[in-house]
């Protein structure tokens, strides 16, 4: 069947005629009237990631009648063509203009703060634990000077693995596609310099403090892109929040070794 004929059934409002033509397991509609969006279930679970564009929202209020658009499953037709065609169909109508309504803009990111309450429980813990080797290798340097080139040392080499992590998240995201996924290709190149950066201070510089500082830095420089990867919702609103208290107590304890490796 082609497209034409599936938004031509949709527009008539026939559920039934387009569950039988497509087979149970493969429609939903999307059911758009004016000044409200909802999508009805009509069999399985396949689904349009949108309802309508905004020149077809423009047109089905122009029309004033509900319009249902039924969706052939993702196999048979590709979800951004079917929602091209939508938005053709819908603003070739009486009426209708010839030029399509702008995109809307992104909605603000919530503002950041330090408050954790909003970070999921699992993802709270898994990433307060991370924190215990840190934690104890700045108290041996501080209760064993005698031992803290070795105890900076196992300090770097534990920076190196978690500063590779946490660049990987984005590499994470951007799989998902979650945010804007033009900016994917971008994402996936980003991600992988804080692991080159960890490999790079802890391979080829020598000098141990110098290691903890390259990877301080490194920490920050995170941050500073998880700031901005916040303003534009290219990650969940709690993740920044919990970054921050990630990254500070992270650079403090980097800070205590370089500071005992200095004065001892």
């Amino acid at each position: 069947m082609s497209l034409s004929a599936v938004v031509g059934l949709a527009a008539a409002g026939c559920r039934s005629a387009a569950r039988a033509a497509f087979g149970r397991g493969s429609v939903r509609c999307m059911a758009t009237v004016p000044g409200a969006t909802r999508v009805a279930r009509v069999a399985g679970p396949a689904c349009l990631p949108r309802a309508a564009t905004p020149a077809a929202a423009a047109g089905i209020w122009r029309f004033n009648q509900p319009l249902l658009v039924a969706a052939a499953s993702a196999s048979a037709v590709r979800p951004p063509t079917l929602c091209q065609a939508y938005s053709s169909a819908a603003g070739s109508g009486p009426g209708s203009g010839s030029g399509s309504s702008p995109s809307p803009a992104r909605p603000p990111a919530p503002p950041i703060t330090l408050r954790l309450s909003a970070v999921p429980t699992p993802v709270k813990l898994l990433g307060f634990a991370g924190l215990i080797p840190f934690l104890g290798t700045a108290a041996g340097a501080l209760y064993m000077p005698e031992a803290v080139w070795l105890i900076s040392q196992t300090q770097s080499v534990y920076g190196c693995s978690i500063l590779s992590f946490m660049g990987a998240v984005h590499w994470g995201l951007a799989m998902a596609s979650y945010g804007d996924a033009s900016t994917n290709s971008k994402r996936y190149i980003l991600s992988t310099v804080p692991s080159l950066l960890a490999f790079f201070a802890v391979a080829f510089i020598p000098h141990v403090p110098i290691q903890l500082i390259a990877e301080m830095l490194g920490f920050n420089a995170l941050l500073l892109g998880d700031v901005v990867a916040h303003r534009k919702s290219l990650a969940p609103p709690w993740y920044i929040s919990l970054r921050i208290w990630l990254t500070s107590i992270v650079t403090v304890c980097l800070g205590v070794n370089v500071y005992v490796a200095y004065t001892h």
